[in-house]
């Protein structure tokens, strides 16, 4: 058998697919639940989000929060999942937690098939584009830090 780089992960998969199959993690019934834990308290605020004038919300691909508890959101614009055009209007909005207003948006001109958002303990925001197969280092203000992979040349 030749190594290869991708011999190791292939190994971790098919270690975790073996101890799936032989009943790791599996249940033939239920796990109670705890009695005692509280029920999360979740309410639905309607029209909660204002959008930027002009502009709309498209298919939500991605959302985090920050420690300054402003609401990431990266959307497809008014564009979907076969989208062959890189997207002209922004894709990530920055928004306050509290009153649902859009403190700032940014992306334009860069993605073509967003795909998911995370925040970091640096407040940091990284999102995937699957259509370019990046991945992007965004500053809390929206300043593109770094770019993984060579996207279309």
């Amino acid at each position: 058998m030749r190594r290869t780089s991708e011999t190791p992960r292939i190994f971790v998969f098919a270690a975790l697919v073996g101890s799936l199959a032989a009943g790791a993690g599996c249940a033939d019934e239920p796990t109670p639940r705890s009695t005692s834990a509280p029920a999360a308290a979740y309410e639905v605020v309607p029209q909660w989000l204002k959008p930027p004038a002009g502009q709309t919300l498209g298919e939500a691909v991605g959302v985090g929060v920050d420690s300054h508890n402003h609401v990431f959101v990266f959307h497809r614009a008014d564009r979907g999942w076969g989208n062959e055009e890189i997207i002209d209007k922004p894709t990530i909005w920055m928004v306050e937690a509290d009153s649902g207003e859009v403190l700032a948006s940014w992306g334009e001109n860069v993605f073509l098939v967003p795909h998911g958002l995370g925040v970091d303990k640096n407040d940091h925001v990284w999102v995937t584009d699957v259509g370019l197969d990046q991945i992007f280092e965004f500053s809390h203000d929206g300043a593109l830090l770094q770019t993984i992979g060579r996207g279309h040349e």
